[in-house]
């Protein structure tokens, strides 16, 4: 158990040292795209009819970002499926 732990705080610590140097970014503008149809800020509603996402896997995302558009539903949920 206690080399679990370790291996989860040497990888937590190692993913924000990678953040810290060298910042985070999307590849194209796509996402960006994607973010501002879930949150809303194009069409004044939130939209799950997203280009390249799944309508199941973007709603729950719409829903985020209807409680709070100030924190990054997307980018967050990106990180945990590339690394979970």
């Amino acid at each position: 158990m206690n080399r679990m732990i370790m291996a989860a705080i040497l990888a937590a610590v190692m993913l924000l040292l990678a953040f810290y140097k060298m910042g985070m970014g999307f590849e194209t503008n796509d996402d960006r795209c994607i973010i501002e149809m879930l949150a809303g800020t194009i069409t004044q509603v939130p939209d799950a009819h997203v280009q390249v996402v799944n309508y199941l896997l973007a709603v729950p995302l719409m829903w985020l970002y209807r409680i709070t558009w100030q924190i990054p539903w997307y980018g967050i949920c990106l990180i945990l499926f590339q690394n979970g």
